[in-house]
């Protein structure tokens, strides 16, 4: 009985903490809605030259003025000028640019931590990137750090459960994990795709 009565009160306790924590992710949804409208108020009436693309995501929006890319504040001031070719919301302290045809990453001040010298840039997990340089794939930080060369032929989307890609590299087959680190070389003529950890 007494064992009942705990593990009552626990889910009661976690009921509560799940409607607190609802409760903060629609009032910041709603935060987020009144900002992007304020913005978009704001490009219209002070500054036509340029449209907001993207709402609001980690404090900054991504706007087009004319054919290029910038970020603005919640007051609708530029935080870094529109001189990309394409861009992507914020994720983090991160985001994808596209410059001269070539893809890299800045950081909330405009400062370009990845050189845009790759054909495509996507998330793999957290703060760290696959590339692909037109021929091969690798992993890079977001801050710029090379994590894996770019050598491999392919490199598979990272599973959401065991957080583990498949990577290739002439035929043969190993494993990363999700900080990119190879935890099975690559040496395999056939790997399955991720469904279970090794």
């Amino acid at each position: 009985t007494d064992q009942v009565t705990v593990l009552t009160d626990q889910m009661s306790a976690l009921a509560a903490s799940q409607a607190a924590l609802q409760q903060q992710v629609s009032q910041m949804v709603e935060a987020n809605k009144a900002l992007t409208a304020k913005l978009e108020e704001l490009s219209s009436a002070s500054n036509p030259a340029y449209v907001v693309e993207k709402d609001i995501a980690y404090g900054l929006a991504l706007v087009r003025e004319n054919v290029l890319y910038g970020y603005v504040d919640a007051a609708g001031k530029y935080v870094i000028p529109a001189k990309f070719e394409s861009a992507k919301s914020f994720i983090g302290d991160y985001a994808i640019v596209k410059q001269n045809d070539m893809w890299g990453i800045i950081d909330k001040t405009g400062n370009i931590t990845v050189e845009c010298k790759y054909v495509n840039i996507q998330q793999y997990n957290d703060d760290i990137y696959q590339v692909f340089d037109g021929t091969n794939y690798g992993l890079v930080s977001a801050n710029g750090t090379m994590i894996q060369p770019v050598k491999y032929s392919s490199i598979d989307g990272i599973s959401s459960t065991w957080k583990r890609a498949r990577v290739s590299v002439n035929g043969k087959y190993g494993v990363i994990d999700g900080d990119g680190k190879l935890i099975v070389d690559v040496k395999y003529d056939y790997m399955g795709s991720w469904g279970r950890p090794v």
